[in-house]
């Protein structure tokens, strides 16, 4: 898949190849697509949950919980 550098929702985009790829199964594509789509400004749930869950799939448990407090500081309070 060929992306344009000036899209403006380039970030979505590999988050949704990162979905792609952990449905195929291919582990290593998730982990790389999950950090491009947070790189690059797509920091909500499920590049975090895309990210974590590869990392426990491949059985890196340390690496799986790596990405949680990230998200928990990216989720606006309530109070």
């Amino acid at each position: 898949m060929r992306l344009s550098p000036r899209d403006p929702r380039i970030s979505a985009w590999h988050n949704f190849m990162a979905d792609a790829e952990l449905g195929l199964g291919h582990l290593d594509a998730v982990i790389d697509e999950s950090n491009r789509a947070i790189d690059a400004g797509f920091r909500v749930f499920y590049s975090y949950l895309n990210l974590a869950a590869a990392h426990a799939l491949k059985g890196d448990s340390d690496q799986a919980k790596a990405p949680w407090p990230r998200l928990a500081a990216s989720i606006p309070s309530s109070a």
